[in-house]
């Protein structure tokens, strides 16, 4: 005998082009804040400051940028590091592993070694290694981010012209 809840199909949302519109556009101007280096940033609390639910949230991120939303943030926030790191040479050589990720929005050194290692093939300690041991050019380090970080793989976000690298 079935009950009531087993003959009810699973509904999952939908979501029209209105509301894709709408979250593209919190969502880049999320990214542009750099609101993903809030530690506490989670898929709830970034679904209430866009006014919308979770469910359509992960929807859009999974269809539209076939991105979990921790992959998402995980990227930016890889990102932010391998930037603080090129850009700051003395904290580099000052400040541990953990205080740099921390700075870029990591709650915990395994997450971001983790997360790290995920994206781009490699460990943090080996990438600022690479860092200190090449003087590295502009056109090269734009070649190392693409070849470490995105793996090969560029995923973007066209908005007004310009794609947002995610």
């Amino acid at each position: 005998q079935l009950t009531d809840q087993a003959e009810k199909p699973e509904t999952k949302p939908t979501l029209d082009d209105s509301i894709y519109l709408d979250l593209q556009q919190k969502l880049v101007a999320f990214i542009d804040a750099k609101g993903y280096l809030e530690p506490e940033c989670s898929l709830s609390s970034l679904a209430k400051e866009f006014n919308t639910n979770t469910a359509y949230l992960s929807k859009y991120l999974n269809e539209v940028l076939n991105n979990s939303f921790n992959q998402l943030i995980n990227e930016y926030r890889i990102l932010d590091f391998i930037e603080r790191v090129k850009n700051d040479k003395e904290g580099r050589k000052t400040f541990t592993i953990d205080h740099l990720a921390s700075l870029s929005g990591f709650n915990s050194k395994s997450t971001f070694i983790r997360a790290f290692k995920k994206q781009t093939g490699i460990a943090p300690s080996v990438f600022l290694k690479s860092i200190e041991d090449v003087l590295v050019s502009p056109l090269s380090y734009i070649e190392m981010v693409l070849a470490f970080v995105l793996g090969g793989v560029i995923r973007g976000l066209l908005v007004g012209g310009v794609i947002l690298i995610i």
